[in-house]
């Protein structure tokens, strides 16, 4: 898409994939100089730079809240949640509700068949309840 003169449009790249396009557009229709082009290109790659540093972040606080296996939130960030969850029922008086599913006497299928079987099984059993 071409910019007209006194606009000026950069794709803002994370990787392959365009996330977003900066516009910026004078008001009057006085054309941008090279030394403004620039400015404005070195203004979206540190724009681009902070969007891939946001996408890091976001992947590594996924990983270190969930189980690779099963996705759910391991117990450091249900507990998070809950606290949450209970401050915000209280703060506005309504009902909060969390989740707790535990797996009674799993241990002894990873003891007695191995984790090879018992990590399916685990994921199995996520699974299931997350589709009921």
């Amino acid at each position: 898409m071409g910019s007209p003169r006194n606009g000026h449009e950069l794709p803002l790249m994370i990787g392959e994939e365009e996330e977003s396009l900066l516009v910026v557009q004078r008001k009057s229709t006085q054309p941008y100089t090279a030394w403004e082009r620039q400015l404005i290109d070195a203004v979206g790659m540190v724009l681009t730079l902070c969007l891939k540093n946001l996408a890091v972040c976001r992947r590594t606080r996924d990983t270190t809240l969930r189980d690779p296996l099963t996705l759910v939130f391991h117990t450091q960030a249900f507990e998070g949640a809950l606290t949450r969850e209970l401050r915000v029922g209280l703060r506005y008086k309504v009902p909060a509700c969390l989740l707790l599913l535990g797996l009674d006497y799993f241990e002894v299928v990873n003891d007695r068949l191995g984790q090879s079987a018992g990590d399916p099984a685990l994921a199995f059993a996520m699974a299931l309840s997350l589709a009921a």
